[in-house]
């Protein structure tokens, strides 16, 4: 009878479920007449299942209200549960009997712990499942048992036997059933409703896209849907749209479209450009995005259709503009071309023309020097001071547009040598200081006390600017002082930025005039020139080194109070003397050596050797030469030398690696540690470096020049100062002037220039032509049989062999194109070499049609 009783309230439990779905499907649970109506649907569930009880004793039944209950209250909420359980607690007080008020109790109790459970529920909302709901069952008839212990004449063992097994095992398996049946419809309902939110937002962003939006069928291509944004695009309606498909739309092959669509389906591709024809029979690029979606169970495609017409003449008019810039461009660079080959002719025609002009102007200085140095009149001597300083001028002018003509060139290589400002600085004072004095101007150089004694710079331009902004002090200041001070700005580990200022009280500038002071040809005032002289280079080839060296220059003053000039320079840190290694000793220089001291001159190339050797000869020294280090090295080895002239490139055993065993501690030469000068027609940044790192002690470069050399013999040979001149008989030389005979075609043999460097020696320099012409064929055949030889040793000292002596005895072009033949074979450019071979052989003729020429004046 129990179990009886248990299926006919599990069925009426079921159909409790069912009609409670209907109910949450038609009103809104928040509401209270879901909460009255549900209340109700629950009460009488519960009373019809206690029409049909199980009667234990007289007074006491069992129903299947305890479940009922626990539902309401899980998944009803308390308002629910409030009014099921009030619902059973009457009728339960209605049918009166023994047990009644435990009935009531029972009720409450079954629908507030089915409340508590709804509560535990919400705050943690994962919570569900057949175990957790039977723990709802098992907590609410355990306390039904322990409340039928209150019944009179029931005890415990009377309790559990008539109740225990439907109480503690049938019923709670029931309530697990019954709320798991309510807890799948409230998922499924759940479910529904955020799918059908999901259709909702879908169909609202398809409905309201300004995209052209279309839905296709990837079987057959149908359109499925189409939103209004693809109506107004095509032509069609929404409903002309869905009766067509996308083959009608699309230009391509209906094979194309469906392998088009095959990859879309297939995720292999997502992003398309076709052309699709509208309604009025136009066609129109357009930039398809397209991919699987599921609508209704459903594989379909959607569609994002762009239309970009617009964009296509876009890319159109861009692809032309490109097109027309980089047209443009081109243009732009060869005008840039043009104007820097202009820029770069302006500029070697102003070096050009300073370099030709100043060589007569030193004549001209030089003459009228010795003409004031001879008895003169007062008037001779006025007009000879007169020439002497308009020439001084113009040179200096000279100078300045060659200096200007390098920079503009970007020609002007700075130099990165010792600089002692304390030296610098005493120079500019001998330089520039008398002629201050002269004028009663009081003249003073100071050093900031924290400047390093040694640094590194370029000293030559540092000087160059300094003279000028003192020159120019003197000039505009009649009457007070003049002062130069150099004081650190910055110093770090590596580097010193000095400020150099110049003050002085001359007559000032002004504010406008200061804006044009540090352009070309431009002064201050344009009276200047007309009073001071001056030609405005000065300030702006200052300001132009004073950047080159990392620097800024500057003006501060004003009328009739005097200006400061000042210019920073970024200086580099000499690094600390170290002790000389045993290898590399330095050479000491001879405390005594005599008038007539001994030069070993190391020279591969004949004509170079006669050359250096003439030169020597006439200093008043004596001279051996040899050909290669080797030979060197053995003369050194077995007489003793004052001093060795080392070619830096020859056959076999160079002149670096010659210095390098010179200076080794196992030397076997006399002197180990004497002058050694290097002779190179390297012109190149760091070759000095080079030689002074093998142990080389001074640097000169090819084409040797007569009063270079006979400086560098000075600075290494002090004490034959005396016997290194000329030993022409005591009367005066008359030079040889140059006839018509020694102009020759431009850049071919400049001879007059080479009679100069010969110290005016035309017969030196004639018997150095003779023996070239007469070489330079040999030394051809050799260059063309280490080239066919592949003999890159040889054939890069042949080279470097050619580039001195053309170099030294003025044969432009062939040095030039010996020049060009080196630097091709660093690039390994062999057939560029065998080129300029065929080039040489003709300017060869030239240059010896010229030498004849000359020769025979």
């Amino acid at each position: 009878m129990v179990l009886l009783s248990f299926i006919q309230n599990l069925a009426l439990l079921i159909a409790l479920s069912v009609v409670h779905q209907i109910l949450v499907r038609r009103l809104p649970r928040d509401t209270y007449t879901f909460q009255a109506l549900s209340a109700l649907l629950f009460g009488m569930v519960a009373i019809v299942g206690m029409m049909t009880p199980v009667q234990f004793a007289p007074g006491i039944i069992f129903d299947g209200r305890s479940i009922v209950l626990a539902a309401a209250g899980l998944f009803g909420g308390p308002l629910t549960a409030a009014g099921a359980a009030a619902l059973t607690a009457a009728y339960r007080l209605w049918l009166s009997g023994a047990g009644a008020w435990v009935g009531v109790a029972v009720s409450a109790l079954a629908a507030g712990v089915g409340v508590g459970f709804f509560y535990l529920r919400r705050r943690r909302p994962h919570l569900g499942g057949l175990m957790f709901f039977w723990l709802l069952g098992l907590l609410v008839h355990l306390g039904m048992l322990l409340l039928l212990f209150t019944l009179p004449g029931m005890s415990a063992a009377e309790v559990f036997e008539r109740l225990g097994m439907p109480v503690l095992i049938l019923y709670p398996i029931a309530t697990a059933l019954v709320c798991q049946i309510f807890f799948n419809q409230e998922r499924q309902m759940a479910t529904e409703a955020a799918l059908q939110e999901s259709e909702s937002r879908y169909r609202s962003l398809f409905e309201n896209n300004h995209a052209v939006m279309l839905v296709i069928d990837p079987r057959d291509g149908a359109i499925v849907d189409a939103n209004p944004a693809a109506a107004r695009y095509y032509g069609w309606s929404v409903a002309e749209l869905k009766s067509l498909n996308i083959k009608d739309i699309n230009t391509l092959s209906p094979a194309e479209v469906e392998a088009e669509m095959t990859r879309a389906r297939q995720a292999q591709r997502n992003h398309f450009h076709f052309s699709h024809r509208l309604a009025d029979g136009g066609i129109r690029p357009v930039e398809v995005f397209s991919g699987p979606i599921q609508i209704k169970g459903r594989s379909l495609l959607y569609s994002i259709v762009h239309d970009i017409t617009e964009r296509r003449r876009a890319e159109e008019q861009l692809h032309a503009a490109n097109a027309q810039l980089a047209e443009a461009t081109q243009r732009a660079r060869q005008l840039a071309a043009e104007a820097e080959s202009a820029n770069q002719a302006k500029s070697e025609f102003l070096a050009n023309m300073s370099h030709e002009i100043r060589t007569p102007m030193n004549g001209v200085i030089g003459m009228t020097q010795l003409l004031l140095d001879s008895p003169l009149n007062e008037e001779q001597r006025e007009f000879a001071q007169i020439i002497h300083g308009s020439a001084a001028s113009l040179l200096s002018l000279l100078n300045g547009i060659l200096d200007f003509s390098k920079i503009e060139a970007g020609k002007l290589e700075l130099e990165n040598v010792e600089v002692r400002l304390e030296e610098l600085l005493k120079e500019i004072r001998a330089l520039v200081g008398v002629r201050a004095t002269a004028k009663g101007v009081k003249f003073t150089c100071s050093l900031d006390p924290r400047l390093p004694k040694l640094l590194r710079g370029d000293p030559t331009r540092l000087r160059q600017i300094l003279i000028n902004l003192a020159d120019n002090a003197v000039k505009f200041t009649a009457e007070g002082e003049i002062a130069i001070h150099a004081t650190p700005m910055d110093m770090v580990q590596d580097e010193v930025v000095v400020k150099f200022s110049v003050r002085d009280t001359g007559i000032g500038i002004a504010a406008d005039a200061m804006e044009r002071l540090f352009q070309s040809f431009s002064q201050g005032d344009s009276s200047i020139p007309r009073r001071y002289g001056g030609s405005g280079l000065g300030l702006a080839i200052s300001s132009r080194l004073a950047r080159l060296m990392g620097g800024d220059i500057g003006v501060q003053s004003n009328p009739g109070q005097g200006a400061l000039f000042w210019f920073t320079a970024r200086l580099g840190r000499a690094q600390p003397a170290q002790a000389p290694h045993p290898d590399r000793a330095p050479a000491v220089r001879p405390a005594s050596i005599a008038a007539g001291g001994r030069i070993l001159l190391a020279e591969d190339n004949a004509i170079n050797q006669r050359f250096a050797a003439t030169l020597l000869t006439r200093m008043g020294l004596e001279v051996e030469a040899v050909d290669n280090g080797s030979v060197a090295l053995d003369a050194l080895a077995a007489r003793p030398f004052d001093l060795v002239l080392m070619d830096v490139q020859m056959p076999g055993m160079d002149g670096l690696e010659a210095t390098r065993r010179i200076r080794a501690s196992s030397s076997p030469v006399v002197n180990s540690r004497i002058p050694i000068i290097a002779l190179t027609a390297h012109a190149l940044p760091g070759d000095r470096e080079r030689c002074l790192q093998a142990g080389m002690n001074d640097y000169l470069s090819k084409p040797l020049d007569g009063a270079e050399l006979r400086l560098a013999l000075e600075r290494w040979l002090p004490q034959t100062r005396a016997a290194l001149t000329p030993s022409a008989p005591e009367e005066q030389v008359e030079t040889p002037q140059p006839g018509p005979a020694e102009t020759s075609p431009a850049g071919i043999f400049d001879a007059k220039e080479l009679v100069e460097r010969m110290l005016g020696d035309a017969d030196l320099a004639g018997a150095l032509v003779e023996v070239f012409v007469d070489d330079f064929p040999k030394q051809i055949e050799r260059l063309e049989s280490y080239l066919a030889a592949n003999d890159r040793g040889n054939l890069e000292r042949q080279i470097h062999s050619l580039k001195g002596v053309t170099a030294n005895l003025n044969a432009t072009a062939l040095f030039h194109l010996a020049q060009a033949m080196e630097e091709a074979l660093e690039r390994d450019d062999l057939e560029q070499i065998g080129h300029s071979l065929g080039t040489m052989r003709g300017h060869f003729e030239d240059f010896r049609a010229a030498a004849r020429q000359w020769l025979a004046t």
